[in-house]
Formats: structure tokens, C-alpha cells, sequence
């Protein structure tokens, strides 16, 4: 347990350090570069719109369900994200980021589970913009996906490339493909489509996300939305033997955010689990029940 409060207290510190160092402005986020007062690249909504906050924290409870007649297994879950560099140049724009995920067992649905698993990752994302409205969008995460006493071996490099065309102000697609080496689903295809009928209000529909996003006052914006398949895996401990931790579910959810000011505003977030499982390589998953669960961040773009 010492351990593992020494890697926490570690990844709080390192996160705390990334956030004093996000000094980059994004003040024009919402508005492609400009050259003589017109924009270089024709306007994307996926690209050039920025609905989620840069820089936030959330923490979400998943309470405990039965699994498979062994117990029970709920969760509590940990994010801090932010962006720490933006750069412009002549083809399209890249970024820096960080995330740090940790997640609680409060109960182990009857495996022998760690204190807590975490991923964390530094993102780089390049997108390379053509005059046609065509994007090529390649990102690296290079991070520790583990057991939280076993970072050392749980680095891995996740990669993909996404294709992103804008076919006018309101309406753009995608599709891509992300590859998780170490991974039992080593390939994660995602496709969809963002359409913005007016500034107030945006869908996307695709997977594995799918939102709406309605702002009804300045101040408040409402989101239902469904992630789908999200599946995470851990080293653990005793890599020796390749053992790895799975877990899966699916979200339905609704949301509404509330403005503190023209940067942050508070998000409280709730809806219900499915399709969960958990397992560790060469057991077999466990089958769980579905659930509610419950969210409350903040979050801040600058």
C-alpha cells in the first residue's frame, strides 16, 4: 500500500507540474490561422472546434454490481488532463497533452485485483491540413498502462492515424484507426460524423462516441451522449507470466455543464453502465451487471 501511495503522489505531482507549465493561450481556438484576415485552410468542425475544455479534472463512482455469482466490483475513477504546448505551422498545427487515469476497485468481484490501476500518457498530434479541407490527423501516446506498482513495465506506445474532411463550416467526418501493441484488441477502428446546425448546437455520431450538445444560455449547456466499447488493460504485477488486467463497459449518459466564468465552468455528469466485464489473461472475463454511476469535474479552456 506504501508503494502505491508513493507512484500516486508521483503522478499528482508530475500532473500538477504539467498544468503550471500550460502557458500556451488558445484564445482563438475556435478560429482556423489566418493569413491577411482570411483563414488558410477552409473552416472543420472537428479540427477547428474545441467543445471540450483543454485543461480539467473529473471524478466518477461506479458503484459495486454483482459478477458472475463472486461478489461484487464497483469503481472509483480519477482524470486530469491538460494541454501544454499548441504550435502553428505551415501545413497545420500540433499538440501536447498529457492525461493521467487512476481507478479504485471498492470491491474485486471475487479476483485478486491492486490497489489501483493507472494509465498516463504524454499525447502528440499532428494534424497536416490541405487546402481541399482534407486532414490527415496522426497522434502518439506514449505512457504507463498498469498496475500502479507495476509502471516500469507497463509502457506502451499507442498510435493512429486519422483521415478528417471538411465538407462545409457546419459539417465534417472521419475515420481512423488507433494501434494498441501490447493490447488484446491491438487494432480500434473509429468513424463518425460532426454536424453543427447553428453555433448553439452540435452532434457527433460515430463510434465509439456519440453527443449531442445543446447550449441553452450562455451559462448552461446540456450533452446526452453513449461511449461505446471502452475497453482499458493493465500490466500487472507479475509480468512474468504476461498477466494482464481487462475492463469494459459501455455509457448512456446525460450532462449539464454551468459556466463560472468565460473560462471554467463545472460539468455533472450521470447515466448507467453495460456490458461490463472483467478479467485477468488466461482466467476469463467476468460477466457483470449494469449500473448507474456518477460524475463531477471541471474544466477550463486557455
Amino acid at each position: 500500500m506504501m508503494r502505491t501511495r508513493r507512484w500516486v503522489s508521483g503522478v499528482l505531482g508530475a500532473t500538477a507540474a504539467a498544468w503550471l507549465a500550460a502557458a500556451d493561450v488558445r484564445a482563438d481556438a475556435q478560429t482556423p490561422a489566418t493569413v491577411g484576415g482570411r483563414p488558410r485552410f477552409p473552416y472543420c468542425q472537428i479540427v477547428d472546434r474545441f467543445p471540450d475544455p483543454l485543461h480539467g479534472a473529473e471524478l466518477t463512482i461506479v458503484p459495486s454490481q454483482s459478477v458472475d455469482d463472486a461478489g461484487s466490483f464497483g469503481l472509483v475513477e480519477m482524470r486530469g488532463w491538460t494541454e501544454f504546448g499548441y504550435f502553428r505551422m505551415n501545413r497545420g498545427e500540433l499538440s501536447l497533452s498529457s492525461e493521467a487515469r487512476l481507478w479504485f476497485p471498492t470491491s474485486g468481484g471475487g479476483l485478486d485485483l491492486p490497489d489501483a490501476w493507472l494509465h498516463w500518457w504524454l499525447r502528440t498530434r499532428w494534424d497536416i491540413r490541405g487546402y481541399n479541407g482534407f486532414t490527415v490527423r496522426l497522434e502518439a501516446e506514449p505512457g504507463f498502462y498498469a498496475d500502479v506498482s507495476a509502471l516500469p513495465s507497463g509502457f506502451d506506445l499507442p498510435f493512429g492515424i486519422t483521415g478528417i474532411q471538411s465538407f462545409d463550416d457546419g459539417f465534417s467526418g472521419f475515420v481512423g484507426l488507433k494501434v494498441r501493441p501490447t493490447d488484446r484488441r491491438v487494432l480500434d477502428p473509429a468513424a463518425g460524423l460532426r454536424i453543427s446546425p447553428t453555433d448553439a448546437l452540435l452532434f457527433d455520431i460515430g463510434y465509439p462516441d456519440m453527443r449531442a450538445l445543446l447550449r441553452l444560455t450562455p451559462e448552461v449547456t446540456a450533452v446526452v451522449g453513449a461511449e461505446w466499447n471502452r475497453q482499458r488493460e493493465f500490466e500487472l504485477d507479475d509480468h512474468e507470466r504476461g498477466d494482464r488486467l481487462r475492463y469494459r463497459e459501455s455509457r448512456l449518459y446525460g450532462a449539464v455543464r454551468l459556466a463560472l466564468d468565460r473560462v471554467w465552468h463545472v460539468e455533472i455528469r450521470g447515466g448507467v453502465v453495460m456490458g461490463r466485464q472483467v478479467g485477468i489473461k488466461g482466467d476469463g472475463d467476468r460477466d457483470m451487471e449494469g449500473g448507474p454511476f456518477f460524475t463531477i469535474g471541471v474544466g477550463g479552456t486557455f
